[in-house]
């Protein structure tokens, strides 16, 4: 977990030049004190442990006064999401603006809070980074959150847009835009945030697929156009992307070039150190023949080929140039070049030296690091507006209350409320094996001091009493214990009220906001298509089984928990990879215990294929009531071979639909089978009526059973007749309800019951149909593996939705739908035969009809029918018969109608 380093450092209460004196001492000591070729692994982990522990009695025993003077100023404070694919280098370029030249601080600053992070290569939970710079005595501070790149744990971005000014959207230049990245760009369209293009690793794409300048400006184009067709696509508000504009940036943290047109405009007018100007002239950087000398002016017939194009003349061939200069054939020159710039005495013990050399001209060159601060601090607006945002939110708050209020009251409502401190909670970080956990967020507007009293209100809109004891700072999960901070600066709060629900917003008073105007909550909806069930090895763990699983569900928003009436639990989550996390960390840090785990299922839904011919007839005794109610099929759900028709390579996805009064009751008149409402239901972006066929009813008994009906109804599309899952995309149309005779006495038990048979009949009557969850996925590998990767979807019912190469590599790109159940293990197998060049990315597509029909009588059909499979399997794990019984379901009259009609 977390650890606070107390004050016991040499630092502290020393002045700000000792500071920063001692700090640039150390760090340049530590930085250039290069290990020999002898030493062993075990002693540069050693090495860097210590330098690690160092670093973080440094960060904690800052003086306060110097704390403050970072944080004070809004108008120099950046929140900026860093998000991508998987190994797209999001933690690498964070890496290398912090500690470009120390591989020490490269290896402990950045240090992750788990170990299997270092061992599987990549980031599994958001990483805060806090970084300042001093620049003519001034700071500015940039807090910059590394987000997970696994598609399974993309609620951790979204979570993050929240509080962030802007997003860096880093794309792999061999890999291209994927189906994450598309993902992550229509986020940030739909909550409007400022996003910069980074394309990173381009150094590949010369060192390994030796691409001449022409074709690696095409490459660069070729993203640059898909991540324009996504903006075209999604009709949203957002200038498009090119270099002209200054929002793209091509990036290599391993050399250390990062190249704008702002970087590129220093370069032509000579801004860089002196010593380089010997080296690298503008006569040999454009060569003579293509630019006259101190005229800023290009020939008209360059001789080069493909430098008639001004991105490559100017950006791509100086880098083909410095590149090969340090890979020369020409010693001479380089060891002049290593002489003048003092460069020696780096170079005695190194076992890489060309290397080195390269990072060292590069970063001189290109002013790596710095050069991406200024970058991002022009780029990027400053947290002076989110008072702006503040003011937004009250708005679109109080709009509904228009009528009641007038131009000077809304004003006074602003102004009262413009005070208040606000802090939006968006990730819980645990400590001390779960006994403790530490808010993470972002102060939205006010100032935040010891001990105050605030109420926060969470996700479900509970409010409780919230008392601020201690809060921190935290730079890679060192903390830094302060007594007050201003807007705009990212925290963290010592939790102590057992708060569940993330993201939680922390204000002065309770009432001041009816929900939460700062989260969308169609942003954070997700849908959970796996399911597994465990239960403790002893059953004497069940109780720290249950607070284990409490615990993680509090840092984590990708799985969800429920406790089954046989003492096991349900989880369900987003993916394979979801849940395989929250198993591992209940075992082995929140319970530490072992659990027993089931086969994982899929959640179905039960739907109908066709209107139904017949009405449904029942007839409560007791209470002499006759209903008939026929269904009808409210939208078409598209069959697996319907699904490649109408599907766009880019398209954009849309957000849920919340269904509104005005909406259903066009449904409803559309319909044939009734034109009034009685009630609705949504469930998981599906939509179930109830209505009916005459305009009102006048039978008082009648009236009176309404509320009873409508309950039924609710019940009834909740567990379904075929294998008791939730019905959906149906409208129930009452087509008569009479009582037979008046009686006195009311059974609202027997007319539910009987109503929510009746609803079940219909279904059963209307070519009942299944659906089952299908997502979307997509897998970059070598050309020479495609083949294999067709063969393991062969197996699995995959739909190809699009094979193609990647311009300008050797790559395949392939993208196909596949039902949820069938991806478990898709990504071993397919890293396994691939021998782990492949790249995987899959998010959840939507619901599809099962093929087969769940009720069929024929043998034949039964061993091919892979809906009537499903429905067995569920209904044996469920403790029910494989068949279904008709009788206690269907009315007689029914049979002898469907019999007749036969």
């Amino acid at each position: 977990g977390m650890k606070e380093y107390t004050n016991t450092g040499t630092l502290n209460h020393v002045s700000e030049q000792k500071f920063h004196n001692i700090y640039e001492k150390k760090f340049r000591n530590f930085s250039f004190q290069e290990e020999d070729s002898n030493i062993t692994r075990e002693n540069r982990k050693k090495k860097s442990e210590l330098y690690r522990k160092f670093l973080f009695s440094l960060f904690s025993s800052i003086d306060e006064f110097f704390i403050y003077k970072m944080i004070d100023n809004e108008r120099q404070i950046r929140t900026i999401s860093v998000a991508g694919s998987i190994n797209s280098g999001k933690s690498s370029f964070l890496t290398s603006i912090i500690s470009f030249n120390s591989p020490y601080l490269k290896d402990s600053i950045y240090k992750h809070m788990r170990t299997d992070e270092d061992i599987m290569k990549t980031t599994i939970i958001m990483t805060p980074l806090l970084k300042s710079i001093r620049k003519n005595n001034k700071y500015n501070t940039y807090y910059f959150l590394d987000t997970p790149g696994h598609s399974n744990l993309f609620q951790d971005f979204n979570l993050a847009l929240c509080i962030s000014d802007g997003v860096i959207i880093t794309i792999d230049s061999i890999e291209g835009v994927t189906l994450q990245t598309k993902k992550i760009i229509n986020s940030c369209l739909y909550t409007k945030k400022k996003i910069f293009i980074l394309i990173t690793k381009i150094d590949r794409l010369i060192s390994e697929l030796r691409l001449p300048p022409s074709t690696f400006y095409d490459k660069i184009q070729s993203i640059i156009f898909d991540v324009n067709l996504i903006i075209k696509n999604s009709n949203k508000k957002q200038d498009y992307f090119s270099f002209s504009k200054s929002n793209i940036g091509i990036l290599s943290a391993e050399i250390g070039l990062f190249l704008t047109s702002e970087i590129l405009n220093k370069l032509y007018h000579s801004i860089y150190p002196t010593i380089f100007k010997l080296f690298f002239p503008k006569e040999w950087i454009w060569h003579t023949e293509n630019f006259i000398v101190g005229k800023n002016i290009l020939k008209s017939n360059p001789k080069e080929p493909g430098s008639h194009n001004p991105i490559i003349f100017f950006a791509i061939i100086p880098i083909y140039k410095l590149y090969s200069f340090c890979l020369s054939e020409n010693p001479l020159k380089i060891m002049q070049f290593i002489h003048k710039t003092n460069f020696s005495n780096t170079l005695l013990n190194l076992n890489f030296p060309l290397k080195n050399l390269m990072k060292f001209v590069f970063k001189s060159v290109f002013d790596y690091p710095q050069s991406t601060y200024e970058k991002f601090s022009e780029y990027f607006e400053s947290s002076k507006h989110l008072n702006q945002l503040f003011t937004n939110s009250m708005s679109k708050q109080s709009s509904k209350k228009s009528s009641i209020f007038s131009h000077t009251a809304k004003n006074h409502f602003y102004d009262k409320y413009m005070e208040k401190k606000v802090f939006l909670g968006i990730k819980f970080f645990p400590n001390s094996y779960g006994k403790k956990f530490l808010l993470f967020g972002r102060i939205l507007n006010g100032k935040i001091v010891n001990n105050d009293s605030l109420y926060a209100k969470n996700f479900n809109n509970i409010v409780h009493n919230f008392k601020i004891n201690h809060f921190f700072l935290i730079n890679c999960f060192q903390l830094k214990r302060i007594k007050s901070i201003k807007k705009g600066n990212c925290l963290v709060i010592e939790e102590n009220n057992n708060l569940n629900e993330i993201p939680i917003l922390i204000t002065e008073e309770s009432k001041v906001y009816e929900s939460n105007p700062f989260i969308d909550k169609n942003l954070l909806k997700n849908t959970y298509p796996l399911k597994i069930t465990i239960e403790p090895a002893y059953s004497m763990d069940l109780t720290k089984l249950l607070s284990g699983i409490q615990k993680y569900l509090k840092t984590s928003k990708n799985t969800i928990a429920s406790v089954q009436e046989s003492g096991t639990v349900q989880i369900s989550g987003i993916g394979e990879f979801a849940l395989n996390l929250m198993i591992k960390e209940i075992c082995d840090f929140f319970s530490l215990l072992k659990v027993k785990v089931s086969n994982p299922f899929i959640s179905l839904k039960e739907t109908i294929e066709c209107s139904s011919k017949f009405k449904s007839i029942s007839i409560a005794q007791k209470s002499r009531i006759y209903m008939e109610i026929m269904t009808e099929k409210i939208n078409l759900i598209k069959e697996k071979n319907e699904i490649t028709k109408k599907y766009l390579s880019y398209q954009n996805d849309e957000m849920k639909h919340f269904y509104t009064q005005e909406y259903i009751m066009e449904k409803v008149k559309i319909s044939n089978l009734s034109n009034n409402l009685w009630s609705y239901q949504v469930h998981d972006g599906f939509l179930n009526i109830l209505s009916e066929y005459k305009t009102s009813y006048n039978d008082k008994q009648i009236l009176k059973i309404r509320s009873t009906l409508i309950k039924a109804f609710l019940m009834a599309c909740r567990t379904g007749p075929i294998c008791m899952e939730p019905v959906v995309n149906i409208n129930f149309a009452i087509q008569e309800i009479k009582s037979i005779e008046k009686i006195q006495q009311i059974f609202k038990k027997e007319i539910s019951s009987c109503m929510k048979k009746l609803c079940h009949s219909s279904i059963l009557i209307s070519t009942p149909r299944i659906l089952e969850p299908y997502s979307e996925i997509e897998v970059v590998t070598p050309f020479e593996s495609s083949k294999m990767i067709f063969n393991i979807l062969l197996n699995r019912r995959a739909i190809i939705l699009n094979d193609m190469p990647i311009q300008g590599t050797l790559h395949y790109r392939i993208l196909f739908l596949i039902p949820t159940i069938n991806t478990i293990g898709l990504e071993t197998d397919i890293r396994y035969h691939t021998q782990g060049q492949s790249l995987i990315i899959g998010f959840f597509k939507g619901w599809y009809i099962v093929p087969g029909y769940p009720i069929s009588n024929q043998n034949n059909i039964k061993k091919n029918n892979i809906a009537h499979n499903y429905m067995k399997k569920i209904r044996r794990k469920k403790g029910m018969s494989e068949k279904i019984n008709f009788s206690n379901l269907i009315n007689e009259s029914i049979i002898m109608k469907l019999l007749f009609n036969k």
